[in-house]
């Protein structure tokens, strides 16, 4: 039975103001929607761009790098 292919979303979420470990999804957006990646800005900081920039922030560079890694990869691979 084949599945068809495999559909990649990337949700980017935000932190409830009441909870700080709740967090709900801002945005969504399908990876074949993503036109640019944007990593050259200060702060750990990073845009995917699809049909506007979105802004995302990590809590270390490490994170971000192995953020974008995987969504490098995801792209070769879809």
């Amino acid at each position: 039975h084949d599945a068809g292919p495999a559909r990649v979303t990337i949700h980017q979420v935000r932190r409830e103001a009441d909870h700080h470990e709740t967090y709900k999804v801002a945005y969504s957006w399908s990876l074949d929607q993503l036109r640019k990646i944007q990593a050259d800005l200060p702060n750990n900081e990073f845009e995917l761009v699809f049909a506007k920039p979105a802004r995302w922030a990590t809590s270390s560079l490490r994170e971000r790098n192995l953020f974008l890694s995987i969504v490098y990869k995801l792209c070769a691979r879809f």
